[in-house]
């Protein structure tokens, strides 16, 4: 018999961070909105409701709702594309980049409060590790995208995945 240990550990490790990223980032949005929606359009200035409905894994009338809710909060505007008059592109206000770059700050808090347990050299070979398993399973744009959504895209020289 082998041992899943190590799937486990990993398995728990991926859920218990993700929790903590997503409770922390979801707690700088009234009505606690998606954090990973503001996410995504700081990432991706003029993206389309379309674009974000999909990244959201949301139907086209819940991502509308949500898009409502948002702009109404001053985080979100609406424009409309140049190349197609039916497509509404989203961007970040003021408040919403603030917003984002709390939610970026807390993420990495999150993160280096786990590192925290490795010694500089077992944070090196741990990403190291980790880039490499990422790579492996990130290999579309749209998986990177979902996987870097919460990255700090500038302080990240050499993304596994390029997102």
């Amino acid at each position: 018999m082998t041992s899943i240990h190590p799937e486990n550990v990993v398995g728990a490790l991926a859920l218990t961070l993700s929790d903590q990223i997503v409770a922390t980032a979801d707690t700088f949005l009234p009505r606690h909105e998606p954090a990973k929606a503001i996410a995504f359009i700081g990432r991706e200035a003029g993206i389309t409701i379309q674009r974000l409905s999909d990244q959201m894994r949301l139907s086209h009338a819940a991502t509308l709702r949500m898009v409502d809710r948002l702009v109404q909060d001053g985080m979100v505007c609406r424009s409309a594309s140049a190349e197609d008059r039916r497509a509404v592109l989203l961007s970040l206000t003021e408040e919403g980049r603030r917003i984002y770059a709390d939610i970026l700050v807390a993420r990495s808090a999150c993160i280096a409060e786990a590192l925290d347990a490795l010694t500089k050299a077992e944070r090196a070979q741990f990403g190291q590790l980790a880039s490499k398993i990422l790579a492996a399973l990130a290999t579309t744009p749209d998986q990177a995208a979902q996987s870097c959504r919460f990255c700090d895209v500038p302080a990240c020289k050499n993304c596994p995945v390029d997102a």
